[in-house]
């Protein structure tokens, strides 16, 4: 028994400190899944926290927009006289998401859509601001004429010039909560629009954190108040259940955003993480013991190779919008939010003439945008969506993205247009990247294969008789020995080096691409003036080739040398499609390898011969 167990011995230790080490990293792994989920879901939770205010913010500034549009109907009537006011008002429509729309003048004195008066706003901050000629929000609640809290918008009347009375519209706490019922992360996170001592002005549905209508988010909860106005994630308790909060301002007074999610979720995928992995650790470790068990015929038919990799990446995209107005009757256009990197002085008004030379802001590419827009006076069209790309102060161009309205009269004659312009360089720029990193193979840097056949195949589509072009094929000689005897590390570095010769051999209007494991591929435009040379040059060109690639690589106390063989086939002698210039390269090559190596080969046939005779003399 004793000569038994010690003849086991070194597989009972083996598996002794197998479950140690896998006990030590299950312990440890957990504690590091526990970290990087509830970091990450902070993160993605700010990012959708930012983007719910972003859409919030929006909303709200579409209601305040609508509201603008009801001033065109006070425009030129007599806000002394009460009736006049109050005739107007009721015969136009109701519009947005409002409890009550209605107009005052200048005495503060009001009348709504039901006819009835909505009280004196004469003293209130939002009427003044209204009467200073801004379009203004109330900070918080106010009570109307039928006790209800309420948040007032009004919207200054010009008439030539000076601001004669107010259009004005209120929001319920239910009206700007509907605002936030679309969102949630999850469908599990409750959202709210907090004034800044922490009044709720607004509360999605989803209740699940918490039961019932909050009044004051600060007090009922716990969550501090931020500091300045920066993003903020507060740990909470809420009814006795942990929470995580992100508070972010919202851009409109000292109003924030905020987003409550139970930190169960972070738990419950910090779980499931754990009790995967170790699924997998006990697999591995089962595997490991096997592998290292003393029975002979493990150990000579299993191989077991393990790898594990994890990355996390975080994008942040910053939008910068601008709001426009353009009025069709006074050829006036209005902008407001982020110019300041785009017209100078922060200039915000334009006449006729300064209107329409914004046109000449937009990329030279671009200009359909400009027709489209040009053309609305005699098109029925009421909705614009498009992208394009503006001219801004550092001399660069931003891509922006356009949506906007225009509001036309019975005879569908355009009267307004307001919209937005969506910053949207980044992504536009990022779609851009992901093309171009399509067309490079990513360990050389040059044209992958599919990239460079259809380049060459452009090129050739475009060719005529009088062009000389021709097709390199270099494949390395050796090179299997350099992974064998030197190792993958030094392979790579093998073909990145290649690729860079290649690359010094041929100018930049020529193609270097790789197309398979160690073969590459080169595309020769010659240029007219050097049409008498061609076959001269052609054959330099090849000669650079096997002369630039031939060298000795060196690691491990081994070397190796490593030279390139070359097939050559030209346009239009050998072929004039992509396909067959290819294949006949490739028998060009072929020739080179069971010659030798280390040269290279022009494809010949009987007509090749003889083209290229004439050609010489």
């Amino acid at each position: 028994m004793l000569k038994h167990l010690r003849m086991h011995l070194p597989t009972i230790i083996s598996i002794i400190a197998a479950a140690v080490i896998l006990v030590v990293a299950l312990t440890w792994f957990r504690g590091s899944v526990d970290g990087i989920t509830e970091s990450s879901t902070q993160t993605y939770l700010k990012e959708n926290t930012r983007s719910l205010a972003l859409v919030f913010g929006t909303k709200l500034d579409d209601r305040l927009i609508m509201l603008e549009s009801q001033v065109r109907y006070f425009r030129d009537i007599d806000f002394s006289d009460y009736n006049v006011m109050k005739e107007t008002i009721m015969s136009t429509k109701g519009i947005g998401a409002f409890k009550t729309i209605g107009v005052a003048n200048t005495t503060g004195a009001t009348v709504n859509y039901n006819g009835k008066t909505s009280g004196n706003l004469l003293l209130t901050d939002v009427f003044k601001d209204a009467m200073g000629g801004s379009t203004s929000l109330s900070e918080t609640f106010i009570k109307d004429e039928d006790g209800d809290d309420v948040l007032f918008a009004a919207v200054p009347i010009l008439q030539e010039g000076v601001v004669t009375g107010a259009v004005y519209g209120t929001f319920t706490k239910a009206d700007l909560s509907s605002l936030l019922n679309a969102a949630s992360f999850s469908g599990r996170t409750t959202n709210f629009v907090i004034a800044n001592d922490g009044l709720v002005l607004a509360q999605s549905a989803d209740n699940s954190l918490i039961n019932g209508k909050t009044v004051n988010l600060f007090s009922e909860t716990g969550i501090p108040k931020p500091v300045g106005r920066e993003d903020a994630v507060a740990r909470c308790n809420i009814n006795g259940t942990d929470g995580i909060a992100v508070i972010t301002p919202v851009g409109v007074h000292n109003w924030y955003f905020v987003s409550l999610m139970p930190q169960s979720i972070v738990n419950e995928q910090s779980s499931e993480i754990s009790g995967k992995v170790a699924v997998i650790m006990l697999i591995v470790a089962f595997a490991f013991v096997l592998l290292f068990m003393p029975i002979p015929y493990l150990i000579r038919n299993y191989e077991v190779i393990t790898k594990s990799n994890e990355k996390f990446k975080l994008v942040t995209v910053e939008s910068q919008d601008i709001i426009f107005d353009y009025d069709f009757r006074q050829q006036h256009l209005s902008l407001d939010g982020y110019t300041d990197n785009i017209i100078p002085e922060g200039k915000t008004s334009f006449g006729k003439d300064e209107a329409s030379s914004i046109f000449g802001y937009i990329h030279p590419d671009d200009m359909a945008a400009v027709k489209e827009l040009k053309e609305l006076r005699s098109s029925d069209v009421t909705s614009i969506r498009g992208e394009f790309r503006l001219h801004c102060l550092d001399d660069s161009y931003s891509w922006f993205r356009m949506k906007a309205t225009v509001v036309r009269m019975h005879d569908g004659t355009p009267q307004q247009m307001v919209g937005s312009l969506i910053n949207v360089d980044d992504q536009m720029n990022r779609d851009t990247r992901m093309i171009e990193k399509a067309d490079t193979d990513p360990l050389t840097g040059i044209f992958s294969k599919c990239a460079f056949h259809t380049h060459v195949s452009e090129k050739l589509s475009d060719a005529s008789d009088s062009d000389l072009f021709a097709v390199y094929i270099t494949d390395l000689d050796d090179f299997g020995k350099v992974n064998d005897q030197l190792g993958h590390t030094m392979g790579d570095q093998v073909l990145s080096d290649v690729a860079k010769k290649l690359c010094i051999v041929f100018s930049d209007k020529d193609y270097v691409g790789r197309v398979g494991g160690d073969k590459f591929a080169a595309f020769l435009r010659l240029p007219s003036k050097a049409r008498s040379l061609g076959m001269n040059i052609i054959e330099d060109k090849a000669k650079a080739i096997c002369t630039q690639i031939n060298e000795t690589y060196r690691g491990r106390k081994k070397e190796v040398t490593v030279s390139a063989s070359v097939g050559v086939a030209i346009y239009p002698y050998s072929a004039r499609s992509y396909d067959k210039l290819y294949a006949d390269a490739e028998s060009a090559l072929k020739k080179v390898k069971e010659s030798g190596k280390n040269a290279y080969r022009i494809y010949s046939s009987e007509t090749t011969d003889t083209a290229l005779r004439e050609r010489e003399h």
